[in-house]
This record gives C-alpha cells, structure tokens and sequence, in this order.
C-alpha cells in the first residue's frame, strides 16, 4: 500500500510544499500578533498600522495557500484512489476463472467499494494530515523557541503524551476495523444473493425466513461499527484529557511569567497561538495514527490482491485457425478424487461440424472448459493447428474461439451494446446477424430498436430472445471456432432448429456443439458425433454409422425420440 502513498511524486511534493507555506505563515501571522499587541500596549500608532497592513497582506496570502492547498489535496487523492481502484478491477477481471470464482462476486463489490472508502478516509487523507501535522509541528516549534524557550520546552513535552496513547490501543483498533469490514462484506454478499433469488423468496413465502437471516447479518455488522466506535471515542477520550491538561499547564505558566515580568503580554499571545500549532497538531497526529493503525489489516487485504502473482500470459500470439484441433490422451479431474475426463482422444478438421453428446455429468462441457485454457491441471495434450495450447496465449485463444453458453448474461445497456459488446462493426455486419438469429421481430418490436436498453441482465427481454444476442455476439466477431454449449436449449424448437441449420451451412466455420437435442435433420449434417458416457469416448462417428452400430449413442436417440412429442414442425 505504501507505494500508493507517492505514486504520483509531483503532487506529493506540491502538497508538501503548500503544507510549508500554510505552516510558515501561519506561524509568521503569530509574531505579527505579538506586534500587534506590544505595539498597542506601547501605544506606538505608526508601527500599529504598518504591523496591521502587513497582517492583512499576509492573511490573504494565506487564504489564497490554503485554497490551492485543498484543490491539490483534493488532486492527490482522486489520483491515487483512482490508480488503486483501476489496479484492483484489473487484478479481479484477468484472474482466470477457476480463481475467479473462489471467491463471492459481492466480495469484490465489498472490496472495491466498502474497503477502498475505507483507505481512502483513513489511510491517504490520514498520510496527508500527518505530513501537514508534523510540518505544522517544526515550523511552529522553531517559532515557539524564539519567542520563549521555557514555555517551548514545557509544551514539547506535555504535548507528545497523547501520541503514545494510539499505540497501546494499536492491535485491538486494527482488529475491530477488519472485523467492521469483514461483517460489511457479509452483509453485502446475503443481499446480494437475497435480491437475485427475490422470485424464489416470493414464489416458496420465504420473506419472513430471509428477514430473519438479513436482521441477523445487518444486526451483527451494525455491532462490530459499534465496537470499534466505542473504542476509538475511549480513545479519542483519553486524548482530548492530554491535550486540554496539556493546554492549561501552559496557560498557567505563561500567565506566572507575565505577572513575574519574564515576558511581554503579546509575547505571551503569540506563544498560546503558536501552541496551538504544536499541541494541535500532535493531538491531530494522535487521531490520525489511531485511525490509520486501524486500517492496516484492510491495507493488507487490498495489497495482497494488487501484488498477487498473476502468472502473465506469455504464450505465442496465434492470429489463425488453419489445420485442426486435436485432443491426445486428455485426462482430468476437478478434485484430484474423480475423473471428469479419462484417456480422451479425437481430432477436429477445420471447417467441421461437430456434435458432442451424452447425459449430464459425462464431461462434455469440461472439455470445453479445457480448450478454452481454463484449467491447466491435465494429463495430455491438446493442440490447435499443431500447436500444444499450453504455449498459446490465453488472449488468442479467446479470439479464435467464441463460446455460447445455455445461461447468458447480459449488460444493462442497450440492445446493440450487448450484441457488440461495446465494439464497433458495420450496419451491415449487425444487419446480418440479426437477420440470421431471427431477432428482427424483437428489434422492431423495442421502442428505440437497437438502441433500446434491456434492461438488467436483459429483464425487458424473454430468456429465448436473450439467447438469440448471445448467439449473435458470437457470430459477428467472425472467430474461426464457434462452440455452442447447450446454448440453444431455451429456444422453441423451429427457432433452434433454423439457428442451428443457419450455422451448419456456414462452410467455412469450425462448429462444435454440446446438445441434448436430437433432431435427425441436424445431426445428419454434422460430420462427426461424439458421444460421451462416463467421461469416456464410447463412440464417434457420422449420424448414420452411429444409428447402424446400435450402440449407446442409438439408445440415447431412441430415448429421446420416445420423448418428443408429436407433429413438430421444424421446417
């Protein structure tokens, strides 16, 4: 976190340096005071309004300082927090996804938002304080020995007792603050999944349930504020006691002085002013360290996700798909117990059309999941043109692959948003995915068509038509591979039927395509079917050879077949 603290060094220092100029002055405007003072005590007119003129000059001057000191304040912390935030969502957003996914998505929103709030409070704005503090400090010191060593000395030390008091609540502080953003977190995550599961809450009369699990979230959070509150104001309790003692002593002893002769009322002013710019300041700088000891253990939390060891995606760059992919001997498993993939072996040549089919749990998509680099922790090899993919960077691999899932999400933006994803393609180009995933109707249909917003997660959609923009997402970046991952199971069966028939004469166009659905038409069109049972490959092969072996693949046809109902039209 410290690297944070300079990260922009030049207004670091122009910080510091109005800090200087706000602190000179200030303790300049002091010995104008006691002028002032003995001047008119002295009843010396002329030397009154010379004193008096200059003290006008030099407030405005310092009003002017302090301005531009709290506009490049202000400056320094949009900076940092701004480069802290950035480095934080870029650390989540390329981790990979088994990563990813180890921890709740509220976690990130907790960190990113609750817990960089939290820095930016107590950790830069208290780095700032204390350098202002500590200038404000010396500057007021050296003023302070001028005008009275023996006053100097009594306030240095009666002053620096309140800053040993932060240290001893140093370690219980720090905790109760991680505590408070742990809790947040917490609370954060149940309302999230609250809110996303509002349907089932209402559908399963599970509000009064739910209202008890949040009340006792929200209660628990609320305490863990309360106890770190509690202890800071003890804290802050035990400092004021100092100051104020502090701030009396020295009332006192200026007082004997005065009466004893030893110094000049103005004198005396000046030094009460100057004390204010010492024991002031070293009361500040007892709060601020309190409070930024606290935030250590968040410091900590936030840093390691900035330093963690992101292995960097070295791999070759690949622009083209030209020859074939190709699995040899491919075995995995998602827990070191059980295998999700056992020996897998088969090759694809560009340009085929390629069905993988088998029940739920076979390993089917974990197939998927390993071409596309998501897991590394396998035995074999897999190759795209030749090339092992472990030597493939993971940026090319995602530009000649676009996946369609069965769950789609979508952004809360507008229709062309969430089909170019935030890119720029031709009217043309758009024009002609939207013509071939049958989403005509529903652009007609959108008030503002294209640039229509959908709402979040496509609400202002149906769960078909958002599965239509997934499908032309992918096909407008024209990758070279197309996978679909059951991705045509929430559409009617003519609308999958023309989709997927559409995609099937692209002669160019690598398709590989995880279904449950077994229409005839289609899967006569694909070149190979692999069928998957028990993470194996049981199967492989042509529609019409696989039906004539009559084997698993033929049950599973049957099967579903037996389940169809009756007189759907697909053409």
């Amino acid at each position: 976190m410290k690297k944070y603290l300079i990260k922009s060094k030049k207004l670091f220092i122009i910080n510091v340096l109005f800090v200087i100029i706000d602190s000179s002055l200030y303790t300049f405007i002091a010995f104008l005071i006691k002028d002032l003072i003995d001047t008119s005590i002295n009843k010396n007119t002329e030397r009154f309004t010379n004193i008096a003129l200059i003290s006008i000059f030099f407030i405005i001057i310092l009003l002017i300082s302090s301005y531009l000191r709290e506009i490049f304040f202000a400056k320094y912390i949009q900076y940092n927090m701004t480069v802290l935030r950035y480095d934080i969502f870029s650390k989540i957003i390329n981790r990979n996804k088994e990563n990813f996914h180890g921890k709740n998505t509220s976690h990130y929103i907790s960190l990113i938002n609750n817990d960089l709030e939290l820095i930016q409070r107590g950790y830069f704005l208290n780095f700032l304080n204390i350098i202002q503090a500590i200038l404000s400090f010396f500057i007021a010191t050296l003023g302070l020995l001028k005008l009275n060593t023996i006053i100097a000395v009594f306030i240095l030390i009666i002053s620096t007792i309140p800053i040993i008091v932060p240290y001893i609540f140093n370690n219980k502080l720090s905790t109760l603050k991680k505590s408070f953003s742990d809790s947040l977190s917490s609370l954060m995550k149940i309302t999230k999944d609250f809110l996303l599961g509002f349907e089932t809450i209402k559908s399963f009369n599970l509000q009064n349930t739910i209202l008890c699990k949040y009340n006792k979230h929200n209660s628990n959070m609320e305490q863990s504020r309360y106890n770190f509150f509690s202890l800071n104001a003890m804290v802050n309790l035990i400092i004021n006691l100092f100051s104020y003692l502090s701030y009396f002593i020295v009332l006192g002893i200026g007082t004997y002085l005065v009466i004893k002769d030893k110094t000049t009322v103005g004198t005396f002013v000046a030094t009460i002013q100057l004390m204010e710019f010492i024991s002031g300041p070293i009361t500040n700088i007892s709060y601020i360290i309190a409070d930024f000891k606290s935030m250590l253990l968040i410091g900590n939390k936030i840093i390691k996700v900035v330093d963690e060891n992101t292995l960097e995606d070295l791999g070759l760059k690949k622009n083209s798909f030209v020859n074939s992919i190709e699995f040899k001997n491919i075995s995995f498993s998602y827990n070191q117990q059980n295998l999700a993939l056992k020996n897998i072996s088969f090759k694809i040549v560009k340009g085929q059309k390629v069905a993988i089919v088998g029940k739920s749990g076979c390993g089917k998509s974990t197939l998927i999941n390993l071409l596309l680099k998501y897991y590394d922790n396998y035995t074999g090899d897999i190759f795209i043109d030749n090339i092992n993919i472990k030597n493939i960077n993971s940026e090319s691999i995602h530009n000649l692959i676009s996946v369609i899932h069965q769950d789609v999400f979508m952004f809360d933006t507008s229709f062309k948003n969430n089909l170019t994803l935030f890119k720029n393609y031709s009217e043309q180009d758009i024009n002609k995915v939207i013509n071939i995933c049958k989403l005509y109707g529903l652009v007609n249909n959108l008030q503002n068509g294209i640039n229509s917003n959908i709402g979040e997660n496509g609400y202002a959609i149906s769960g078909g038509e958002k599965q239509r923009i997934s499908i032309a997402r992918a096909l407008i970046r024209k990758s070279p591979i197309l996978i679909l991952d059951e991705a045509t199971n929430s559409l009617d069966n003519k609308t999958s039927y023309l989709i997927e028939n559409s995609l099937l004469n692209i002669s160019d166009l690598t398709l590989i395509s995880i279904t449950h659905k077994f229409s005839k038409q289609l899967l006569e069109k694909y070149d190979l079917i692999i069928v998957l049972k028990d993470s194996n490959i049981v199967e492989i092969g042509p529609f019409n050879k696989l039906m004539n072996n009559k084997n698993y693949f033929y049950e599973l046809y049957s099967l579903t077949e037996s389940k169809k109902p009756a007189n759907i039209n697909t053409s």
